[in-house]
């Protein structure tokens, strides 16, 4: 039965009742023209004030036409629409009821309202005779105006205040949606309006206005627009998500001329990763080689296709882009108004553009084909750098790396798979390591993100209205562990829904992109962090695939192309490492926290990339000069520039834990750390190592040997470095619990270890020779103890008299480093050699001291060690060069 002729229909009840005509409110004729546009779902969650819309969807979906898909959440529900209005090209629907429902959608219609993506949002209202009442969730004029609200985020917005004006509005919002500039459009309709019973003639409007329709480009501009490109030597095509419709003319014209083609960060799932033509994404987390594209000695003419020079795609509104060698083309004179300095506008459809710029060169060879190139079998695409291609092939690192994530994934993925990814870190990796295969003939984008609101957890929600728009091509969501916790409960919508869409969680504890954000804006480092979580348990207990992911040999035992083929929802929550900082710098330079200015040319470079000439590990990295690379240009260290960022703005101990941690310790834990410095700093001369440095340096050995002499003994366990790696142990197993300990010491546990040492005859961290604890010994104590972040120190105070007598020696200082070491979180080998160093200083000053003295004034010997006939004072030998002693 034909949708337009459905109200028409009768329906035979159970058990033979007579034939009734179904009811036709308001609300079913609302929906009837959404099924002429060819919508299919309406996005949204129920309640009192829009129960007549979801009445009129349940006869709707009986008929055959648009039916109601329930989000978890008002905002997942507008994510849902922009999703599905990308993938399907048709109007997306999303849908409220009153007060918090309509205000929870507002975050929703604003990320499409900046991407320019068409919705319709449909909200309710109380009815019109309570208006001023004091209505339950009463959101009208004379309430909490919910239409006000809307107007800055909306194209059209609008109260139905008469049953008379809603089919009226209805065309006047859709016409706005899908105007020069397409966005979110908003009917607010009061409950009485949607459900009065509506005309049963025909349509009393047509939706002419509402077929395809495209701007013809000024002939005068598009002459001059020919000539420019057919006399140019090199030109650079940067495109737009707005160029989708032409994009294969666009490539066809460029194969023609052989022109360099990038993409802006939302272009990027335009054009193969393998096309011989691209050079990457210019803009934030972009490509060198994308910005090597632009400079004048690489393109005569940059010409940009559909879009607008926003921050993430002008690359931070870069002068190489716009220049006046620009050429900016696009059917929005929004777009079109900030390129004041381009040589040439063109205000018109891409697609017209193209084809007529093809007219003229319909007879020319074309230099490549796009047909011919054998990409696909090729392992990476031509732009990946040397040093990107060695991240993506850092397979065996554990934590698994999110760079050699992505890449893995994309190389998993089957063609065509469509992928968002979110924003935070998800969406910088993504842009820079994810690789888009396009087969055959796909027109549609397959790589979809949302910078300009820049919401969190909206590639949830739109992976959700991208799957059910396009139910025979996989979808995967990129996600952030953050996202998840926002608007994770949108994954049980694709669960009902029964669709393919595999959720990766990049899970690592943290707001991760506020967290390097932080670090490398030199900010306090301040709420980032968050609880670990196991999503995988999570998703399990939902009824959805899940799986934990640390490896990635762990990611491809999953058989990731046949999971993508299955039906139903898939998550991974993936323990990335969250050391790795994503490409932020672009970003970190617009907010103006970098001390430095970031050039765009770095863009994609995260600082624990490794550029072309550079010396790198985990812990530490070198950059040459370009004119000796033998000398470094910048130094980093875990992503820090040492001497740019570090150098007279952090203590010495705060670098030592960065050196061991990986990152700058917190206040607290820094004032710890400083003051434990100071008690170990100078360990005396009744300390074994430092006997050892005294020792060595009047017997004539260099400094590096008395340091040596040493780090050899104090690197031992009596009162040494390795005594505190073992408390650390006994600290591990014990914790703080009196019975713990009673039953380590009468176990022996913690005092054997199969290595070079021998058993220790002690327990670690007590003195073996001591009746009482010492005086340093306590006031180190004493003061560590009271520091708020701690739990170890203050137990150990309150306790040691206990514990002291359990074991049967006093506490020792080694004892007391332990403690603090386990309350600052590091582990028995980070704390074995941080102890070794901090007490090195007091070793070197003694042994300098020593030299001067002498062999025979050794403090520890207090003097009594005296010959009575001691020859070297009874008469003085001198020896001359040459001379003899008999």
């Amino acid at each position: 039965m034909d949708i337009l002729d459905s109200k028409q229909e009768v329906r035979q009840k159970e058990g033979g009742q007579a034939l009734k005509e179904e009811v036709w409110e308001y609300g079913d004729l609302l929906l009837d023209h959404l099924a002429r546009l060819g919508v299919e779902y309406v996005f949204g969650v129920p309640g009192g004030g829009i129960e007549p819309l979801y009445n009129a969807l349940a006869r709707s979906e009986r008929r055959g036409g648009p039916r109601a898909i329930v989000s978890r959440h008002e905002t997942g529900a507008a994510f849902m629409a922009n999703g599905y209005a990308r993938e399907s090209k048709r109007l997306g629907v999303c849908c409220a009821t009153t007060g918090p429902g309509s205000t929870n959608l507002i975050t929703g219609v604003s990320c499409a309202f900046t991407d320019a993506v068409p919705i319709l949002v449909i909200t309710a209202q109380t009815a019109l005779p309570n208006f001023g009442r004091g209505s339950a969730q009463e959101s009208s004029c004379t309430g909490l105006n919910t239409v006000a609200m809307f107007e800055p985020c909306t194209r059209f917005n609008t109260l139905v205040s008469h049953v008379d004006q809603l089919e009226n509005k209805l065309l006047i919002a859709i016409s706005h949606a899908f105007g020069v500039t397409p966005g979110p459009v908003h009917l607010s309709i009061p409950l009485d309006i949607l459900r009065m019973p509506a005309p049963k003639a025909s349509f009393s409007r047509e939706l002419n206005p509402f077929i395809e329709h495209e701007i013809c480009p000024n002939s005068n501009a598009q002459g001059v627009l020919g000539t420019l490109l057919e006399n140019a030597k090199n030109i650079t095509f940067v495109l737009g998500q707005d160029s989708e419709s032409a994009i294969k003319d666009i490539l066809t014209y460029a194969e023609q001329k052989g022109c360099a083609v990038v993409t802006t960060p939302m272009g990027k799932g335009l054009i193969s990763a393998f096309h011989p033509l691209y050079r990457g994404v210019f803009g934030l987390a972009g490509h060198e080689s994308a910005y090597q594209a632009v400079l004048p000695e690489s393109a005569e003419f940059v010409v940009v296709v559909g879009t607008a020079f926003d921050e993430c795609a002008s690359g931070a509104w870069d002068t190489n882009l716009l220049s006046n060698r620009l050429i900016h083309i696009d059917e929005d004179p929004n777009n079109l108004s900030a390129s004041h300095m381009a040589c040439l506008c063109v205000l018109g459809s891409p697609k017209q553009v193209f084809q007529k710029l093809l007219e003229r060169t319909q007879n020319k060879t074309t230099q490549v084909s796009s047909a011919s190139f054998s990409g696909y079998d090729k392992k990476f695409p031509a732009y990946f750098s040397a040093e990107t291609r060695e991240h993506c092939l850092m397979q065996h690192s554990v934590p698994i790396k999110p760079q050699a994530l992505f890449w893995t994934l994309s190389q998993l993925a089957l063609p065509n798979t469509r992928v968002t990814m979110d924003i935070g870190n998800s969406f910088l990796w993504g842009i820079h390591y994810w690789m888009c295969n396009r087969r055959g003939e796909e027109t549609r984008n397959l790589f979809h993100v949302s910078l300009g609101f820049g919401s969190m957890g909206w590639a949830i929600g739109a992976s959700v209205g991208i799957a059910t728009a396009n139910r025979n091509n996989p979808v995967i969501c990129f996600t952030g562990d953050g996202s998840m916790l926002m608007n994770g409960q949108e994954f049980t919508t694709a669960l009902q829904e029964n669709l393919n869409i595999l959720f990766v969680v990049l899970n690592d504890s943290a707001l991760g992109t506020v967290k390097h954000g932080q670090r490398l804006a030199q900010a306090e480092p301040i709420a980032y962090e968050l609880p670990p979580v196991n999503f995988a348990a999570i998703g399990k207990a939902m009824g959805i695939r899940s799986y934990r992911i640390r490896t990635v040999s762990e990611l491809m035992a999953l058989n990731i192309p046949e999971l993508l083929k299955q039906s139903g929802p898939t998550l991974l929550d993936v323990l990335i490492d969250k050391e790795e900082s994503p490409p932020l710098g672009l970003r970190m330079k617009m907010l103006g926290t970098a001390e430095v200015e970031v050039p765009s040319k770095l863009e994609g470079r995260a600082h624990e990339e490794i550029p072309q000439n550079k010396i790198y590990s985990k812990l530490w990295g070198e950059e040459a000069l370009p004119d000796n690379p033998f000398a470094a240009a910048a130094c980093y260290c875990h992503g820090y520039d040492v001497y740019g960022d570090l150098l007279g703005k952090v203590s010495w101990v705060e670098y030592l834990y960065l050196l061991f941690k990986g990152e700058l310790p917190e206040p607290p834990h820094r004032d710890i750390l400083q003051r434990l410095a100071i008690a170990l700093a100078n360990p005396g001369p009744r300390e074994p190592s430092v006997i050892a440095a005294m020792s060595a340096s009047v017997g004539g050995s260099t400094w590096a040997a008395t340091l040596s002499a040493a780090l050899a003994v104090g690197a031992g366990q009596l009162g040494g470095a390795h005594e505190v790696a073992l408390a650390i142990r006994l600290w591990k197993d014990c914790g703080q619990s009196l019975e713990n300990w009673k039953k380590a010491i009468l176990n022996n546990q913690g005092s054997h270890r199969l290595d070079i040492w021998s058993s220790i005859e002690h327990v670690p961290g007590f003195d073996p020779h001591g009746v009482h604890c010492s005086t340093p010994v306590k006031q180190t104590l004493d003061l560590l103890s009271t520091f708020p972040s701690v739990t170890a120190l203050p137990w150990l105070r309150l306790s040691q008299n206990e514990l002291e007598h359990i074991i049967g020696y006093p506490l020792a200082l080694s004892g007391v480093a332990a403690a603090t070491f386990f309350d600052l979180g590091f582990d028995p080998d980070e704390a074995e050699l941080l102890y070794l160093l901090l007490r090195l200083p007091g070793a070197a000053v003694h042994a300098k001291e020593q030299r001067e003295i002498g062999f025979r004034r050794f403090p520890f010997f207090s003097y009594a060690v005296e010959l009575e006939h001691d020859p070297a004072k009874e008469k003085k030998v001198v020896l001359k060069k040459g001379a003899t002693v008999s």
